[in-house]
């Protein structure tokens, strides 16, 4: 099966490769064998390929989430911030890749891709905001 994947040389710079295993939870994996072709809704090309992730490895995420729900809540609102700010400057230093990704996958053009990454840029700095107007709030 020919994929696009090396007319896109902004997939590697995402890490993508033209398969991909479909689970993170601390790391990528996927114990399932069934593979998901992930294509160009414009073209009907293949992208690139999702190793799917079984029901238990999805329950394994989801068990993680919700031990690290409780931990993720006691740690105050600054130092939560701060986590978020971080991830809104690594989605900032890609945000053209991400983009190309969002336009490719979803048959959106360029702009409206760009678009979309920087809405959740947007939302992280928002949120940064937030944690800090928090930790006013309590202490005044």
């Amino acid at each position: 099966m020919t994929t696009t994947f090396e007319k896109y040389p902004f997939l590697k710079e995402l890490g993508l490769e033209e398969v991909n295993l479909g689970c993170y939870c601390g790391e990528w994996f996927a114990s399932s064998d069934k593979l998901l072709d992930i294509l160009n809704p414009a073209t009907g090309e293949v992208i690139a390929r999702v190793k799917q992730a079984s029901t238990s490895d999805y329950e394994r995420c989801l068990q993680a989430m919700t031990d690290a729900k409780k931990a993720w809540g006691e740690v105050p609102a600054p130092k939560r911030g701060e986590i978020v700010r971080q991830i809104g400057e690594a989605l900032r230093a890609k945000l053209q890749p991400l983009g190309r990704l969002v336009s490719l996958e979803m048959g959106k053009i360029l702009a409206e891709g760009v678009g979309e990454v920087q809405e959740f840029v947007d939302i992280c700095d928002y949120a940064v905001g937030l944690s800090t107007e928090t930790a006013k709030a309590h202490r005044g």
